[in-house]
């Protein structure tokens, strides 16, 4: 038998939750157990799940007329513009420190306020709103940034 999940919205959100079942009881069980009596829930082949598990807080279906799961590219680049900013506060912050170390001695700052600058530069993209599928979406992730979190680990160069 085709491995099921079930999809749902709770009340106060606006993101698709996901159950899965670990196959101890029936996905129908699991459904009555899991998800509120009072919202609608749709059990599903675990294959019309999207590939790009990664932008899973962007999924969305409808319960009712249901015709799939899909991504939803403004939340996508929603959530990808969050990580460039946190992945952009990451590496600034020890960069900041030594600037500051440096302008405190009052030595060379240069090469400290480039490598500062080649950072917020590369976060401060937009390449990403033209992106109108989420390969192509994932692609644009600067690569002065370092890894891709958007990425396998295993294909994240």
């Amino acid at each position: 038998m085709e491995s099921q999940v079930i999809i749902y919205y709770p009340q106060t959100e606006d993101s698709l939750r996901l159950v899965v079942p670990s196959g101890e009881i029936t996905v129908e069980e699991v459904q009555r157990k899991d998800v509120p009596s009072n919202v609608a829930s749709k059990i599903i082949p675990r294959a019309d799940l999207p590939a790009a598990t990664l932008f899973f807080q962007a999924w969305e279906a409808s319960i009712d007329n249901y015709k799939g799961v899909s991504v939803n590219m403004d939340k996508a680049k929603a959530l990808f513009r969050v990580a460039l900013d946190n992945k952009n506060a990451e590496l600034s912050k020890p960069i900041a420190d030594e600037y500051m170390r440096l302008f405190a001695l009052r030595a060379d700052t240069t090469a400290v306020e480039a490598q500062l600058q080649a950072i917020n530069t590369a976060a401060e993209s937009t390449d990403y709103l033209a992106a109108a599928t989420v390969e192509a979406l994932t692609a644009c992730w600067p690569v002065e940034l370092g890894a891709n979190p958007f990425l396998p680990a295993s294909a994240a160069v």
